[in-house]
């Protein structure tokens, strides 16, 4: 009886001597009980048309997360199955939660038709109660009414708008009123609930929700500056330049241009 080894090699000389050179790539040759067995690899496999457009792969076998769309792949007779990735499934809205009844659970309301509805949730993480969205009389909302808001129409430009309350309303808060501070009327500013641009801001005064606004004082009369000629202002006027003389910290010593810039010496002659 004829050797493995012996029947390896005959095999080996029968393929050469068909005139190639090398093996067929992927084609393995193993040997048992003395007979010989061809076992063709997936890199023979190659996927057709349809299983280019699934984006799919040629194998033996799909791995754990690929589904297979069956034998469309080439050659046939390798029987390679085209595998494509498992795609995560979208999780739907449940109707369950306090919306049920009320509006429909989604992942986005329809811009225009629908609003979410205000203290109803889902079931489902990520997805909006929404219902219709009402026109006419605001409603009584006791949620913006323990924030100090009133539902209306449309919010003024001091108010605060507090989302989620008021259904097609908005609930707007109105600037809270600043009380009296005798520290800060001491130092001739006013508690505001912003300061205004020419204004100064002291800290340290009024309540947390106001600032106590200061117009800045006039610049006082510094003795250096006026006998070099300048004047202690806010801010340097056309012509005049900002002198290095000291004044007060929010003000800059002022004068005219001409009369501190040197004129260039004429050369005498020799």
């Amino acid at each position: 009886m004829m050797g493995v080894e012996e029947t390896l090699e005959r095999a080996e000389r029968s393929h050469f001597s068909s005139g190639k050179k090398t093996p067929v790539q992927g084609t393995l040759i193993t040997a048992n009980h003395n007979s010989l067995t061809c076992v063709t690899t997936a890199s023979e496999c190659k996927p057709k048309g349809p299983c280019k457009q699934k984006k799919g792969k040629c194998r033996q076998r799909c791995k754990g997360k690929e589904t297979s769309l069956g034998p469309l792949c080439k050659p046939e007779r390798n029987r390679c199955v085209c595998c494509v990735r498992d795609k995560k499934k979208k999780k739907k809205c449940s109707q369950k939660g306090s919306c049920k009844g009320v509006g429909r659970c989604k992942k986005r309301c329809r811009k225009g038709k629908e609003q979410q509805v205000p203290h109803k949730t889902c079931k489902t993480k990520g997805c909006l109660c929404c219902g219709p969205i009402k026109t006419g009389q605001c409603p009584l909302d006791l949620g913006c009414k323990a924030k100090g808001g009133n539902c209306k129409a449309s919010c003024d430009d001091d108010d605060l708008k507090l989302s989620g309350l008021c259904q097609h309303c908005s609930c707007c808060v109105p600037p809270r009123p600043c009380s009296l501070d005798l520290g800060c009327k001491a130092k001739g500013g006013t508690c505001k609930s912003s300061c205004g641009g020419g204004e100064l801001k002291l800290f340290g005064h009024c309540d947390a929700h106001c600032s106590c606004c200061a117009a800045p004082p006039s610049c006082s009369r510094h003795s250096i500056c006026n006998v070099k000629g300048g004047t202690c202002k806010e801010r340097c006027g056309p012509g005049e330049q900002k002198l290095t003389w000291q004044c007060d910290a929010h003000c800059s010593c002022c004068g005219r241009a001409s009369e501190y810039t040197s004129a260039p010496r004429a050369q005498s002659d020799k």
